[in-house]
C-alpha cells in the first residue's frame, strides 16, 4: 500500500517524509529492523528491506521499514510498520510499531490500526519522544489506511498510558472502554 505524503502533512506537519533506501540506513537501524521483523513473522522470510521511509524532525531523524505478514492458516493480513529512531547525532532514542489487521472483522482490530509498541530509551525519556513517536505513528496511519491510530487493546505500558493521557489533555486523542478494558484514539479533525 502507497503512502499518501500529503495527508502524512497533513497530521504530522512537524515532519517531512520521504523515501529512503537500505543503503541509507545505519548497520544498527538494519539490524533492529531485521530482528523486529524475525519477532513477527511465521513460515515466511523475514523484512525485506524495499519499503523504507524517513521522517526529517527538529533534533532527529525516525526511519521507518514496512512489512506485510500473510496468515496462511487462517487467510488474514497484518500490516506492520517499525520505527527507528535517533536524535540528530545518529544516536539511538527510541522504538515503535504499526500493526493493523486488514482483514479481520474482530471488533477489537476491525478499523483499527493501533501502537503495537512505543519505547524511548532511559537517556531520553521525559523529553515528549513518546508523543512524538505516537503523532507520527498516526499520521503514517492515516497516509496509510484513512484510519486514526489507536492504542493497543492490552495497553499495559505505565510510559505508553502516560503518554496517550498527554494526548487527551492536549485535546489530540479520546479514551474508551472496549471489553473493559482502557483504550486511546486519536481525534480526526
Amino acid at each position: 500500500m502507497k503512502v499518501d505524503t500529503k495527508i502524512f502533512q497533513r497530521f504530522y506537519p512537524e515532519g517531512v517524509l520521504e523515501t529512503a533506501t537500505a543503503e541509507s540506513l545505519s548497520a544498527q537501524a538494519i539490524s533492529f529492523f531485521l530482528g523486529r521483523s524475525e519477532v513477527v513473522v511465521s513460515n515466511g522470510p523475514a523484512i525485506k528491506l524495499d519499503k523504507i521511509l524517513r521522517v526529517r524532525h527538529k533534533g532527529g531523524i525516525t526511519n521507518i521499514a514496512r512489512q506485510n505478514k500473510h496468515y496462511r492458516e487462517t487467510g488474514m493480513i497484518e500490516e506492520f510498520a517499525y520505527l527507528f529512531e535517533v536524535d540528530s547525532e545518529e544516536t539511538y532514542t527510541g522504538h515503535g510499531m504499526l500493526s493493523f489487521n486488514s482483514t479481520s472483522a474482530h471488533p477489537i482490530f476491525k478499523n483499527k490500526p493501533y501502537a503495537g509498541a512505543t519505547f524511548t530509551t532511559e537517556d531520553f525519556r521525559r523529553r515528549h519522544l513518546g508523543i512524538r513517536r505516537l503523532r507520527v505513528l498516526n499520521a503514517l496511519s492515516q497516509a496509510l489506511y484513512g484510519l486514526p491510530l489507536h492504542s493497543d487493546y492490552n495497553l499495559c505500558r505505565t510510559f505508553a498510558r502516560g503518554a496517550w493521557r498527554k494526548l487527551v489533555e492536549r485535546g489530540e486523542a479520546r479514551q474508551f472502554q472496549e471489553n473493559k478494558k482502557e483504550r486511546y484514539v486519536f481525534i480526526v479533525s
